[in-house]
């Protein structure tokens, strides 16, 4: 350290320089030990906004929109292209189809109407976001043992041909069901979406 008189080095322990005799300023490592740290407060209006995690959930509301778009024209092309004549000779298919569509209607109104109340902040938003959750997940185990049970009803040709789908959208309704126990649990603790939520 440096004298701002005379420019003389000493050592960061001296009280005056050896040079001048000028009192020296106390030890900044000293100075700062001895100030008070800074208290970091979070409070709601830090909180407040659709940041942190909720912005993953805006994410996922946007793309379950174009996701469920695109499974009704699935359906809707399932149900009026060349292939009904095919998948009319598997029992029950084509009503399941049909209960796909008009619950995939249902589901793209109701994540629309989830997107709005989200991006306006709406109080309504996480009771809404819960029960659209919990529907999504109870439809999605019920359209498996639909389709569970008709391909266990189908010609052998079928059902050897469609067990890996079985197989393979039971893993995939797990997994979502496990996401949706985690946003669940997310919406009901997070003190952001206490905070953000409140319009």
């Amino acid at each position: 350290m440096y004298c701002s008189q005379c420019s003389a080095w000493y050592p960061p322990t001296a009280q005056f320089c050896d040079v001048c005799g000028r009192a020296l300023a106390a030890n900044p490592s000293s100075a700062s030990a001895s100030l008070p740290i800074p208290q970091t407060n979070t409070t709601a209006d830090d909180l407040k906004g659709l940041r942190g995690w909720l912005i993953v959930v805006g994410f996922g509301l946007v793309v379950s929109l174009v996701l469920r778009l695109y499974s009704i024209f699935q359906n809707v092309t399932a149900l009026t292209g060349g292939d009904l004549r095919i998948l009319s000779h598997i029992p029950g298919y084509v009503p399941l189809l049909k209960f796909e569509l008009v619950a995939s209607l249902a589901f793209l109104v109701a994540i629309l109407f989830a997107a709005i109340l989200f991006f306006h902040e709406s109080r309504s938003f996480p009771r809404f976001y819960i029960s659209l959750l919990i529907a999504r997940a109870i439809f999605m185990a019920l359209d498996h043992t639909l389709f569970a049970h008709v391909v266990a009803h189908a010609s052998d040709q079928v059902r050897q041909s469609l067990t890996g789908t079985v197989q393979a959208n039971g893993s995939r309704d797990l997994l979502s069901a496990a996401a949706a126990l985690l946003w669940i649990l997310y919406v009901l603790k997070s003190e952001r979406v206490k905070a953000t939520f409140v319009k």
